[in-house]
């Protein structure tokens, strides 16, 4: 990493430090130790990773050793998609991904990406703390699981690629896009006239570097992390889809643990969330120093005419029917605000 990764991780930790316990605690389950193992397919040296770290560090030591909290980065407890059935099946503890990948699970959980759908961090965040992030914890809790209730931040998508600048609708027209799996964003490009094309984000670099893909699009963390930069000569702000990523226990395991263990653990990740979403912040401004000093050439894009084109492609009234009315109800006051 290279963002000044000894000052950001030592700035991390001492924030983390000076977060408030949740309760003292006591030693009535000195006898007694719990460990969660929580898994995710971010790089280890990713700023959720080092976040997520601290916050098990915090845990270990407001409860006195009594909980212990492991994570596992880099998708070493298999995919995201594998990662979510042991959570459902009770194999692993917990998973640490993207709203997305409930898109089949639940359908509401698409709101999150909904294209060109959030302005802006506030709101997201009006949003996803209120009463739209409310209603999806609801229906995924009824799925044996229990999402922590503050969402978690990757970013806002951006586009990068080798052909030219995305400045309009037309520029995309048949561009060969790498794209997650996730139904909602093949539909979104393929609305906007691009070709979307499902690539495992292990083997983009590769992809992009043999032109099998023409360009590629995430969170600006990813250009820096994965050195898309290398193999690609554009990135256009295009903010097109918010990621948020959840904190997700199994049910039966989540309140297994005594209720003073769990309370800890529950507000301080709660707590760290929150922290992580201003690193991003920070860390996506001087990302696009960062990788305009790389080669990469930024361009701000508007955004009107995509959101035009996406509700002449009927990509708003599909995904609208998929959701819901209800969340959809929920989502329009924010966005609209």
């Amino acid at each position: 990493m290279s963002i000044n990764r000894r000052k950001f991780l030592k700035a991390s930790a001492a924030t983390l430090l000076t977060l408030p316990l949740a309760g003292t605690f006591s030693k009535a389950f000195a006898a007694s130790s719990y460990t969660l193992k929580i898994g995710n397919s971010f790089p280890s040296a990713h700023p959720l990773n080092v976040r997520l770290k601290q916050a098990a560090e915090a845990v270990e030591k407001k409860t006195n050793g009594q909980m212990k909290v492991r994570i596992f980065a880099d998708s070493a407890l298999g995919s995201d998609s594998d990662m979510m059935s042991q959570v459902r099946s009770g194999a692993l503890d917990a998973v640490c991904t993207s709203l997305l990948f409930f898109e089949s699970l639940e359908p509401s959980a698409n709101i999150a990406g909904l294209g060109f759908g959030y302005k802006d961090y506030n709101t997201v965040w009006s949003a996803w703390d209120g009463d739209v992030g409310h209603y999806v914890r609801g229906r995924l809790s009824k799925l044996g699981i229990t999402p922590l209730e503050k969402t978690w931040d990757n970013g806002f998508r951006q586009i990068t690629n080798n052909v030219h600048p995305i400045n309009n609708v037309a520029d995309l027209a048949g561009m060969k896009i790498r794209v997650p799996s996730a139904r909602i964003q093949q539909d979104l490009f393929v609305s906007l006239g691009a070709a979307p094309t499902s690539v495992n984000i292990k083997e983009t670099y590769s992809a992009l570097k043999t032109h099998v893909v023409d360009g590629q699009e995430n969170a600006l963390t990813h250009a820096e992390f994965w050195k898309f930069y290398e193999v690609q000569k554009y990135c256009s702000m295009t903010s097109h889809m918010w990621d948020g990523l959840t904190v997700v226990c199994n049910s039966d395991i989540y309140n297994g643990i005594p209720d003073e263990l769990r309370n800890i653990f529950t507000q301080t990740f709660n707590d760290t969330a929150l922290l992580q979403r201003q690193d991003m912040v920070t860390l996506n401004t001087n990302l696009r120093d960062s990788l305009s000093k790389k080669g990469l050439i930024f361009n701000d894009v508007d955004k009107a005419p995509f959101r035009k084109k996406l509700e002449d492609a009927g990509f708003y009234k599909k995904w609208r029917g998929i959701v819901g009315e209800e969340v959809w109800a929920m989502y329009e006051k924010y966005a609209n605000a």
